[in-house]
């Protein structure tokens, strides 16, 4: 008698879907089950990013079962290189300009180089976005809600999600804005310019259409490779 393989025998893993692409130029495949902490380099930035970081672990920990916390400890001082990263620790730090551009804020990604999943890393996030008034929106609602989606964008990369921009108009160039969207034009948080929600009840998560499907493929991945 012949028994049938389990279903996810024939299945390996999946780098890309719709609306999300594995950070695999960074060399992250996958999402490890063992937790992650989030923990920031300065007081500033624990105050302006916890409550954004915290929607986003609890988010991430409903879907991929992964447990990830945001601590309030500060390690300050400068980022260190991947090679002196401690396992699973993403830490967010804030200056202004952080890589010399205006609006630019910069996600360093490391990989755990044994199994290629995410290993921890940093963001900097650009200060601009809360010392300049009106930044993204001159609503307030909508202002808060972008420096959340960006936040989430930055700590996405550190999870190993790519920007998922794709060459829509068949231009030959992959520009900002091209993206997939939803039927009421909703791109996802890893587009960039940075996608998302833009209302206050759902702004500040990742967009169940897209970047979730992505988290949970990523979560999945690290059995499958």
């Amino acid at each position: 008698m012949l028994l049938a393989a389990p279903a996810h025998a024939a299945d390996g893993p999946v780098y890309s879907g719709k609306g999300w692409k594995a950070f695999t130029s960074a060399g992250i495949y996958s999402i490890s089950p063992d937790p992650y902490v989030i923990r920031f380099a300065s007081a500033t930035a624990r105050d302006r990013l916890t409550p954004a970081l915290k929607r986003a672990a609890v988010q991430i920990t409903e879907v991929t079962g992964v447990k990830v916390t945001v601590s309030s400890e500060l390690t300050p001082g400068a980022r260190p290189p991947c090679s002196e990263q401690p396992r699973h620790v993403m830490t967010f730090h804030m200056k202004y300009r952080p890589i010399g551009k205006r609006g630019m804020s910069q996600s360093y990604a490391c990989t755990s180089g044994a199994d290629g999943s995410a290993f921890g890393g940093a963001v900097v996030m650009n200060s601009e976005y809360w010392t300049s008034p009106n930044w993204f929106s001159n609503n307030k609602t909508t202002n808060r809600v972008m420096r959340d989606n960006v936040t989430l964008h930055e700590l996405g990369h550190l999870f190993g999600l790519a920007h998922v921009n794709t060459d829509r108009d068949g231009d030959g160039r992959v520009e900002g804005g091209e993206c997939v969207r939803n039927s009421a034009g909703r791109k996802p948080v890893m587009c960039t310019p940075t996608g998302g929600y833009r209302t206050a009840a759902s702004g500040g998560r990742y967009t169940w259409e897209f970047d979730v499907p992505g988290l949970r493929q990523m979560r999945k991945n690290y059995d499958l490779r």
